[in-house]
């Protein structure tokens, strides 16, 4: 089952990265027609911009991740809690 997620999901993304949430959900798709009915996956996919400092992502079904801001001892830890089910997605400027 990864490694169909990891083909799909690299097929997806030569299409045309610019919209997350439709590549997790034609992603979804196709792992859905191939998979067992008692078989899933859940991961995180995001896209980060250093120019803009600007990161893109979409929580599939996946546990909350961290960011961590700052390099020093005042780093800061934040949950990426914004989300909910597959086709919603999330930028922030971090």
């Amino acid at each position: 089952m990864m490694a169909s997620l990891q083909a799909s999901l690299r097929g997806q993304t030569l299409l045309g990265a610019d919209d997350l949430a439709g590549v997790v959900a034609r992603v979804n798709r196709l792992l859905y027609e191939v998979s067992s009915a008692n078989r899933y996956a859940t991961f995180f996919f995001a896209r980060y911009s250093p120019a803009t400092r600007q990161l893109s992502y979409v929580n599939a079904g996946h546990n909350p991740p961290m960011l961590l801001r700052g390099r020093s001892r005042d780093s800061k830890l934040a949950h990426l809690d914004v989300g909910g089910a597959v086709g919603k997605s999330e930028e922030r400027g971090i």
